[in-house]
């Protein structure tokens, strides 16, 4: 029976360490559970620590250039890792579990890109590497999630959380677009209304549509065209992966949406954390799993200080305090847990209270910004209406040879 070596902490926080045999490394983690040995190094006797896989980077860049205008829909990413999930649970091996995912797929961009992989995966390399070379489709929070996945041996729990935040952006997403539709008819009328008194301003109404019309070509397309297009640019420009530091910085510091990504990212970042500590996974190399995770190269900088700070010995408190998104409060639960060695059953509970944080935030958000949108297109069919009224009595004025302060007084 293979024989690890192991150092970790009992219950009574006394530092611990040697050898135990075991069947596998998951078994060995479970017998000294039982023990009451909280793990923090747990390898195979006598052999080297493996090496450490760069998560998030890879030697090959694919990406469109015009992929911002029509991304793959998140349902549909949703479904793929819902589909792996399902897939690796069941026992279908790497080798062909990509190949059939492939063929289940609704979108062909994905299946292309799956079926590009697979050959890759066929000779052994590692799944979320390859999908790294695709950052649009596969971010890097996506990417960070899966290869803890392989690491512990969880890729069906991990794949599964991946499928219920895409499902949830995607439900978010339909109520958003909707919205979205609903305002942009609104904007779009009380861009036109001012205009429309003009018409009475002919001795008949086929000359006031024809001047309408003229108007509406001459002063509003133009307008609205030009604003299209700077939407087209936006949306393809900021999908570019060369500005992906720059999305983030801006995705961490912004308001209110700072703090959605704050909070989705440590709602991923402790259950990977959970996941690697509980497998047996040394614990710096878990912390730095787990910032990758998170998908913010701000936080992820800020994580992997505190995980060399950990490899050098200090204090898990100590490591962490530098990381400006967690509270104190946060940290002193850590904390209290690396001292107690009771990371098993602190972990799940930061993990629901992260989740339900991030999604109450959502929540908070989607509702704001619908009041806050209501408010201004409010606003806009006031002041439109306005200007329609007096538009009116101007065009009445001049087709009763007056002008409107004439009318007036």
């Amino acid at each position: 029976m293979p024989t690890f070596t192991y150092t970790g902490k009992q219950e009574s926080g006394t530092e611990v360490s040697g050898t135990i045999e075991a069947r596998s490394k998951t078994h060995a983690t479970h017998l000294l559970r039982q023990q009451g040995i909280w793990i923090s190094a747990l390898k195979p006797h006598g052999a080297a620590s493996p090496p450490q896989d760069t998560v998030g980077e890879s030697v090959g860049r694919h990406w469109s250039l015009f992929y911002g205008l029509w991304p793959i829909m998140a349902g549909t990413m949703g479904n793929f890792y819902q589909q792996l999930a399902n897939l690796y649970r069941a026992g279908v091996g790497m080798q062909s579990l990509v190949q059939d995912t492939a063929a289940r797929v609704g979108s062909a961009r994905l299946r292309r890109i799956l079926l590009q992989v697979a050959p890759a995966v066929s000779e052994g390399e590692v799944l979320s590497r390859q999908l790294a070379q695709y950052p649009q489709v596969f971010p890097r929070a996506a990417v960070g999630m899966l290869r803890a996945g392989e690491l512990t041996g969880n890729l069906d729990e991990l794949a599964g959380d991946l499928a219920d935040e895409y499902i949830a952006h995607q439900k978010g997403w339909w109520l958003v677009a909707a919205a979205k539709l609903y305002f942009s008819i609104v904007v779009l009328l009380c861009v036109l209304v001012p205009s429309f008194p003009g018409i009475i301003g002919h001795d008949t109404i086929q000359e006031g549509l024809a001047w309408w019309g003229g108007y509406v070509v001459s002063h509003v397309l133009p307008w609205v065209a030009l604003a299209m297009v700077l939407f087209m640019l936006y949306r393809i420009v900021w999908a570019l992966p060369p500005l992906a530091g720059v999305r983030d910085w801006f995705d961490y510091y912004a308001p209110l949406r700072g703090t959605l990504t704050r909070r989705a990212g440590l709602a991923r970042f402790y259950r990977v954390l959970e996941l690697c500590v509980r497998a047996g996974v040394d614990f710096p190399v878990a912390l730095e799993t787990a910032a990758e995770a998170t998908g913010n190269r701000v936080m992820i900088g800020q994580l992997m200080e505190a995980a060399v700070r950990v490899r050098r010995g200090q204090p898990l408190y100590d490591a962490l305090v530098a990381c400006r998104f967690m509270t104190r409060e946060t940290l002193g639960l850590l904390s209290s847990a690396e001292a107690a060695g009771s990371f098993d059953e602190t972990l799940p509970r930061m993990v629901d209270q992260a989740k339900a944080s991030r999604d109450g935030m959502a929540k908070t958000m989607r509702v704001g910004g619908l009041v806050s949108a209501y408010t201004l297109v409010s606003l806009a069919v006031l002041i439109a209406a306005a200007i329609g009224y007096r538009n009116i009595y101007e065009s009445m004025a001049q087709k009763a040879g007056f002008t409107l302060e004439e009318l007036i007084q």
